[in-house]
């Protein structure tokens, strides 16, 4: 449901300006996040007892913004560039560094000693990640490459991809995982890996995976009745994508699914207005197949990869929970 936005009719402030401010606060305070849909300018109209004209002005200034954008037949957006809270935690993390540097000077450190002092200490930290094993499982192999790129921020960190059907049919799972430090699954197969690997449950941490903002605009902006193709790896894979097309309203019978290890690839492209395919994949790079993808993009055809994303929170939670295995 969106959240209730009021008018202030007594203010001062016009109540275009106070419509714009109160959604750039419901960003501001999460409540509303890119991706997240914006009810329509008459649906506002009738929560705020604001003209319609007034509506279509805040909403105009907000996509000027990008804060919001617009897809036609479907609505208004939260954008996923809009960059109000972006620097959050850039400022943040320069308040801390400014701390430290703060104290160091007061300890009568000179600028050169810090520095060197910081290199120290991440030159130790990355030396601690380098003996440290992370093991990620799903279903699928689609959503295992979100891990490896999502947690870029460990720089020298390994990610061992593992399918959970391996798991399930490994006899001695608790023997082969243990030698990982720490295990990363989602919310979704999460409890079904602790009854796996019951000796390792402290090791084993959530993650919370959705189709990155981006993604969800993307798809949202297909109109209605194009021809629709699911190019990937795994039947699993698929399914994700096909239900999420549904849950945008995209007919049932404008969706073909395709899987890149099946011959004829080239026929389905040919039949296709847009194809989806997984993160960070590539057709096959076949002579017959670049010509057919070119005349595809010629014609106007439209690739949109659909791709993952550990939530924010979920990823602090996990930024933490490794950091403390590594000093345990």
């Amino acid at each position: 449901m969106f959240p209730t936005i009021t008018i202030n009719n007594k203010s001062d402030q016009p109540a275009y300006r106070q419509i714009i401010e109160h959604i750039i606060a419901l960003v501001k305070s999460n409540k509303l996040k890119p991706g997240d849909k914006v009810i329509s300018e008459k649906e506002l109209s009738e929560m705020t007892s604001v003209d319609i004209p007034t509506i279509k002005k805040s909403y105009a200034q907000l996509i000027n913004d990008r804060v919001i954008e617009h897809s036609e037949g479907r609505g208004y957006f939260i954008s996923a560039d809009q960059n109000i809270l972006k620097e959050n935690r850039k400022d943040k993390a320069v308040r801390v560094i400014e701390k430290c540097i703060n104290e160091l000077e007061h300890l009568k450190f000179s600028y050169r000693e810090i520095d060197t002092l910081f290199s120290l200490k991440l030159v130790e930290r990355e030396e601690q990640l380098e003996k440290f094993t992370l093991a990620a499982i799903d279903c699928n192999p689609e959503a295992l490459e979100i891990y490896e790129k999502q947690l870029g921020f460990f720089t020298k960190l390994s990610v061992i991809k593992i399918l959970l059907d391996d798991i399930q049919a490994d006899k001695s799972r608790n023997n082969t995982m243990k030698h990982y430090n720490a295990i990363i699954t989602t919310e979704k197969h999460y409890s079904e890996v602790l009854g796996l690997l019951p000796d390792l449950k402290e090791r084993i941490i959530k993650a919370h995976l959705s189709p990155d903002q981006k993604t969800i605009l993307e798809l949202a902006s297909i109109k209605q009745n194009k021809k629709i193709a699911i190019i990937c790896k795994s039947q699993k894979f698929a399914d994700i994508v096909h239900t999420k097309l549904l849950e945008l309203k995209i007919a049932k019978d404008c969706i073909s699914i395709k899987l890149s290890t099946e011959p004829a690839l080239d026929s389905i492209i040919k039949k296709s207005e847009v194809i989806i395919l997984p993160p960070g994949y590539s057709l096959p790079r076949k002579n017959h197949l670049t010509s057919v993808v070119q005349n595809f993009t010629q014609k106007g055809g439209k690739f949109v990869h659909f791709d993952y994303q550990i939530q924010r929170e979920s990823l602090l939670h996990i930024e933490e929970r490794i950091r403390f295995l590594i000093n345990k």
